[in-house]
């Protein structure tokens, strides 16, 4: 998964601009933690800390998708605004890594993958993997970091987000049990994916997909990349192919060729999540389904 950078001196100067702007026109704050991430998924897991008493805005939020991204004027503002900032890595969000160079020391940040205990993936060419939502403990490490810091932000709401993030883990727990089960029930799928997207989930969860259409779902691929493909699908017969909301239908056209192999959608974005509580596990219990739905 990629993401289009954003022209860096025109946002650095416009943020800069808005930072001084909000400091002159501050009024008394209110003692809500506001709170900006990159994508989805992690303002989802945001939200279930700091409840009621905080502002939690995704920047690629619902319609939107990362490969396709260009920052907006709300965008700006909401990061002028933000006490938190929260991305998944350096090399994901290229977005905004000139911007959190300028802020430098002004607000808190928080790097998923640089976060101790995290676990990691990485492609056949050895780039990281971002997808590192799709894994429960590296949502648990994201909400233990962020209740530490709402609650040195906001000490009057402390007790509050560490009640949330013992709350989230005790869900998590739950959702392990209610996945792991799910996914026992039956013969794990035969199924191959459009890219390799899901190895923090499989990982998880004990799966193994056949093989991907594509390394680099933004790369249109070779005749013989296309010839492989229809050939390795002829003889493993799978049931379904895995791929995301937002893949390339061009390219699974031409890899799949007339195969007619059935196709399942997953949203890994939680695009058609809802926004109020537990929507983090939605997207992981939709997930599951969909895995399950190969086996049909």
């Amino acid at each position: 998964m990629s993401i289009i950078t954003a022209p860096a001196k025109f946002f650095n100067h416009i943020l800069t601009c808005l930072l001084f702007t909000s400091m002159l026109m501050a009024t008394p704050a209110a003692a809500d933690v506001k709170v900006v991430t990159t994508i989805r998924p992690l303002a989802l897991i945001a939200r279930e800390i700091l409840g009621e008493h905080g502002e939690v805005t995704a920047l690629v939020d619902n319609g939107q998708s990362p490969h396709h991204y260009s920052m907006t004027p709300s965008d700006r503002i909401a990061l002028a605004r933000a006490d938190v900032l929260v991305r998944v890595d350096a090399t994901f969000e290229l977005y905004l890594n000139d911007i959190y160079d300028n802020l430098g020391e002004q607000r808190e940040q928080i790097t998923i993958s640089e976060l101790d205990g995290v676990v990691l993936h990485h492609d056949s060419t050895g780039e990281l993997d971002p997808h590192l939502w799709l894994d429960t403990i590296n949502a648990t490490i994201f909400a233990e970091k962020l209740a530490d810091t709402a609650a040195r932000l906001d000490p009057e709401n402390g007790t509050f987000f560490l009640q949330n993030r013992d709350r989230f883990n005790v869900d998590i727990t739950t959702l392990n049990e209610q996945i792991g089960t799910a996914l026992a029930q039956a013969n794990s799928p035969n199924y191959v994916v459009f890219h390799d997207a899901f190895r923090y989930f499989e990982a998880r969860y004990g799966l193994q997909h056949g093989f991907s259409l594509v390394i680099n779902p933004d790369v249109e691929p070779s005749v013989q990349q296309i010839l492989q493909a229809r050939n390795i699908i002829k003889t493993s017969a799978p049931d379904c192919l895995l791929m995301e909301a937002d893949a390339n239908l061009a390219i699974i056209n031409t890899m799949l060729g007339e195969s007619g192999l059935r196709r399942v959608t997953v949203d890994l974005l939680g695009t058609g999540v809802k926004t109020d509580s537990k929507g983090y596990f939605q997207i992981l219990s939709d997930l599951a389904q969909r895995f399950s739905a190969c086996r049909k």
